[in-house]
């Protein structure tokens, strides 16, 4: 190790440039899981990595669809804000469960939980658009300085090398 070492961290400056991060980091994470076949031979990172694939359709399903059409023609005896908040603080047990090393290493993260709970709610958003536009990454890709893979002419990933 290096100890003089330094790491920089871009980050992309607006929050239509971090929504495209997202989306590039999804189609990658998602093609690579539906390419390896090695999966198969180990069922526990085959359901991880395929469970993590397939959450993201359900919940979007269950918020963009099935909600708003069960409340629509009536078919839930729920009120509105009662299931809402049954479905938040659901989420946030959820990521307790997930975070909780995080958590109680650093107590001061307790307060910014609902906001994650809603930011990984909108990401499961992306992840579905990330799901659908599989087809936009074919080579090895990267982002172009300054923290976007795309411009206004073409929604491709910048290609870094392709295969002869």
């Amino acid at each position: 190790l290096v100890p003089d070492a330094c790491v920089v961290t871009t980050a992309p400056e607006t929050f239509p440039k971090t929504q495209g991060m997202w989306a590039r980091w999804g189609r990658s994470s998602q093609l690579n899981t539906i390419r390896s076949l090695w999966l198969i031979k180990y069922p526990f990172a085959f359901f991880v990595a395929w469970g993590d694939i397939l959450m993201a359709p359900f919940t979007v399903y269950i918020v963009a669809v099935h909600w708003p059409l069960t409340f629509w023609y009536g078919h839930s005896t729920t009120p509105l804000l009662q299931a809402v908040s049954y479905a938040i603080i659901g989420m946030m047990m959820t990521m307790v469960i997930r975070q909780f090393p995080h958590l109680w290493k650093y107590p001061k993260s307790w307060w910014m939980l609902p906001v994650f709970v809603i930011v990984m709610t909108y990401a499961q958003f992306i992840r579905v658009y990330s799901l659908l536009t599989l087809y936009k990454i074919s080579t090895w890709g990267g982002a172009r300085s300054g923290g976007s893979a795309t411009n206004a002419a073409d929604d491709r990933a910048w290609v870094i090398y392709e295969a002869p």
